[in-house]
């Protein structure tokens, strides 16, 4: 149980920087105050979201603290790495996770660790942490995030708690844009794209952003009216840039949210088809690419 000096603190000095997720604040705030955590948990929901910006501020509601450094003894977090062109989190990590969780507290009454896109653990690393969620103790938490949770291990997911992320509603997102003088015609544009994700909005604040997805829906429009060879070449400078899930993720958010056009409707779907090809390495994206753009046409 967390003592009443710490209560304190909690009740009067930490607030939530994060905006939105009302169900999920009461839930964690109520776990937090009777000392009840669970050992584990798979905060799931749409990219950029703010599922990563929620679990530091479970972390210092959990642990008293004001502020967290790069150096914090008591939280640990896990990405991928980019190895031999894939984007994973491999068994090393995990042997460094395992070691960092026998170690006791510093400060708080619980040591952290967070996954960031935990659903790009190798094979080795996802058996490594099954086995530490088998073997959980009293002051290890494990924050496992995900946009893609069925493409993790059913057996992980079986053993944390699901909390699950949904969208915010446009006028939080509008409010927030207001506030850094973003407004009219470039709010309505970024509430579109970000579909309800306020980390998206947050990432796009800034005026050459806004001005680069502009240009990226832009670029859309104009490849979908080339020729073959011109679809081609455009999807090999395309591919070269590396953004590409980026923007085909912007593409699928903006249209969705406009006129339902006889080529909207086939261009999205196309879009929705080829999404999940290119979010995985075994596939050739480049082809794929290609064969989305050639394929669509306009009338």
């Amino acid at each position: 149980m967390i003592a009443k000096a710490a209560l304190f603190l909690f009740n009067e000095i930490m607030k939530w920087a994060t905006i939105g997720f009302s169900k999920n604040k009461k839930y964690f705030e109520s776990m937090i105050k009777d000392g009840s955590m669970n050992h584990a948990y798979l905060f799931w929901g749409q990219e950029m979201i703010g599922k990563r910006t929620f679990a530091l501020e479970v972390y210092k509601l959990a642990n008293n603290r004001a502020d967290i450094s790069d150096a914090d003894p008591d939280l640990k977090i896990l990405s991928p790495k980019i190895i031999d062109g894939e984007t994973k989190i491999y068994i090393d990590d995990s042997r460094d996770m395992r070691k960092f969780m026998t170690l006791k507290p510093y400060h708080g009454p619980y040591k952290f660790i967070i996954i960031n896109d935990a659903d790009r653990l190798t094979t080795d690393a996802a058996n490594a942490i099954l086995k530490i969620l088998e073997e959980p103790n009293k002051f290890s938490i494990l924050l496992l995030i995900s946009s893609r949770p069925q493409a993790m291990l059913s057996t992980i997911r079986s053993r944390c708690e699901s909390v699950k992320f949904v969208s915010i509603a446009d006028k939080m997102i509008g409010d927030y844009l207001n506030e850094r003088g973003i407004n009219g015609q470039d709010a309505d544009f970024i509430m579109r794209v970000a579909n309800g994700r306020l980390g998206w909005a947050i990432n796009c604040v800034d005026d050459e952003k806004i001005k680069g997805v502009k240009r990226s829906i832009d670029s859309l429009n104009e490849a979908i009216n080339m020729s073959v060879a011109d679809k081609i070449n455009f999807v090999k400078k395309f591919y070269e840039a590396g953004d590409y899930l980026q923007r085909i993720d912007e593409w699928m958010n903006y249209l969705s949210h406009g006129a339902k056009t006889a080529l909207c409707v086939r261009i999205l779907s196309g879009l929705s088809r080829l999404y999940p090809i290119i979010s995985e390495p075994q596939f050739n994206h480049r082809l794929a690419l290609e064969t989305f753009f050639i394929n669509v046409e306009n009338d």
